[in-house]
């Protein structure tokens, strides 16, 4: 008790001064945590920022109804050349052709493909196919034509890839206009330069690498894989 007593003075001084000390690290550690706090958020507030940006600029290109022209013969009502939107099917047209006549065979045609610009279908007549399988009957195939000039694009090749976008249609990731780019559907101009741009850096080795461009993420991929090759 006498040393306490001798030395109270220092002991309150030694008492205050470590409470200081910690008052002042408290403060530190408060400081530093408000600042790790408000960087997270302000990471957090970009990310949603650019996600907003990127799910507006996808909504805007989708929103874009574009047409094609279509022509169609043969065994359907009312033959023509026909605008539709892009991504209708061959049943489409025949529809907004008046539908087929009681002589159509469509046994030849592939009514899901969907169709392209200058697209030309025809639609024979069960007449025609069964005499295009007699003059066929060696080798079991129809004939793509009923002339020399103009050609059926609506016909089941044979081969044919089972995907919405044939093999010979698909874009070259690796040899692309900027122009070729746009043309696939939700690729606007800014994403179609992001492509340019990591091609130039990196060059495509697959597919799958559209998903290390800024901009383009699963479900914008998964919507244009099928529309590029590297072939």
């Amino acid at each position: 008790m006498r040393f306490i007593r001798k030395h109270l003075n220092i002991i309150i001084i030694i008492t205050v001064f470590i409470i200081i000390s910690m008052v002042i690290i408290l403060k530190s550690m408060l400081v530093k945590a408000s600042s790790i706090e408000e960087t997270l958020n302000s990471e957090i507030e970009i990310a949603e920022e650019q996600e907003s940006k990127e799910k507006t600029e996808e909504k805007k290109e989708e929103s874009i109804t574009k047409y094609v022209k279509v022509d169609i013969k043969g065994e359907v009502n009312k033959p023509g050349v026909y605008t539709l939107e892009e991504k209708s099917r061959v049943v489409d047209v025949i529809n907004k052709s008046g539908g087929l006549t009681k002589k159509a065979d469509t046994s030849t045609v592939n009514l899901a493909k969907i169709v392209t610009d200058e697209m030309v279908i025809i639609i024979y007549s069960k007449e025609e196919i069964e005499n295009l399988k007699k003059e066929s009957s060696s080798n079991n195939k129809i004939p793509s034509c009923l002339c020399p000039i103009i050609e059926n694009d609506a016909n089941i090749k044979e081969n044919e890839p089972k995907d919405e976008t044939n093999e010979e249609e698909k874009i070259n990731l690796n040899t692309a206009s900027i122009e070729k780019l746009k043309e696939v559907p939700g690729l606007g101009q800014t994403k179609a330069e992001a492509i340019i741009k990591y091609r130039q850096e990196y060059g495509f080795k697959q597919i799958e690498d559209l998903l290390n461009i800024d901009g383009i993420g699963n479900t914008t991929y998964e919507k244009i894989k099928n529309y590029f090759t590297l072939s």
